[in-house]
Parts: structure tokens; C-alpha cells; sequence
């Protein structure tokens, strides 16, 4: 015989919920975990190629100053002096984690320069310096020499 179910009969046992409910936090607790390291890596990718494009950046400027000068002096190890063809000059150096064009800051807030130091040779310039993700701790070293074009 078919029995009709009465209303108090529908819906869901306190088992059945309880069951349900355990799944739910397992299932939860499983995609957390395996999301959580995902967006940890995708975190400091990025902190590194904050720090790679800064570093690019900060050797092309170089380069193209070096380049330009007639003639350099490197008065202490992290300061270089240009002098351009047209008698004017620039002066570059570092100060607390930045780096410094005629005084004025030109490195972002959020990538902190922690080395920086040039060596003169004959007709170019040997330039080091390392770079630092403050909020990440990723660090990333440059060494490179950079020939003089206009040197004398």
C-alpha cells in the first residue's frame, strides 16, 4: 500500500543535516587549502616582477646617462658624477633605499634599493646594486657594465 506522507514526515532528519553539513565544511576546508598556496605563489610573482622591471628600468637609465656623458667621475663608491657634452651635469647616487638624480627621488616607495655602487674603468662604468620588495623580502641583484660613447 502507498502511504501519503504527512507534513511533520517532510524534509530533512537531523542526521541528514548534521551529514550534510560536515560535507559542506570538508569540502570548504579542502578548497581553501588548495587555493590558499596558489595565491601565495601568484603574490610573490608579481613581488618579482615588480623588482625585475624596476631593476630593468633602473640599468637603462644608467646606460643611457652613462652613454650621454663626456666625461665621469665616481667621487665615492655609490655616487657617479656625468658631465655631458653640453657642460651641464648630472649627479647619481644613493640614499636610504632610494635612488637619487640630481636630488630628486627616482626609485618607487614600495622597491627599496639596498646596495649601490659604481666603479670607474677606462671607457666604462661597472654599475651593482640590489633591490628589495619590503612587503615580500624578495631581493634581486644586478651587476652590469655599461661602455661610454662619448668618452674622450
Amino acid at each position: 500500500m502507498n502511504r501519503v506522507k504527512n507534513k511533520e514526515e517532510a524534509g530533512f532528519t537531523l542526521i541528514e543535516a548534521i551529514a550534510s553539513l560536515a560535507l559542506g565544511i570538508a569540502l570548504a576546508t579542502i578548497i581553501v587549502l588548495v587555493v590558499t598556496p596558489g595565491l601565495r605563489h601568484v603574490r610573490e610573482t608579481k613581488s618579482m616582477e615588480r623588482l625585475h622591471a624596476n631593476a630593468v628600468f633602473l640599468s637603462n637609465t644608467f646606460a643611457y646617462w652613462v652613454k650621454q656623458a663626456e666625461n665621469l667621475t665616481v667621487p665615492t663608491p655609490s655616487t657617479l658624477e656625468i658631465r655631458l657634452p653640453d657642460l651641464t651635469a648630472k649627479t647619481i647616487t644613493k640614499t636610504s633605499n632610494r635612488v637619487l638624480i640630481d636630488g630628486a627621488a627616482f626609485t618607487p616607495q614600495d622597491v627599496q634599493v639596498t646596495a649601490l655602487t659604481f666603479t670607474k674603468m677606462a671607457r666604462s662604468v661597472q654599475v651593482s646594486f640590489q633591490l628589495a620588495s619590503p612587503t615580500s623580502g624578495e631581493t634581486l641583484s644586478i651587476t652590469t657594465t655599461i661602455a661610454q660613447r662619448n668618452s674622450p
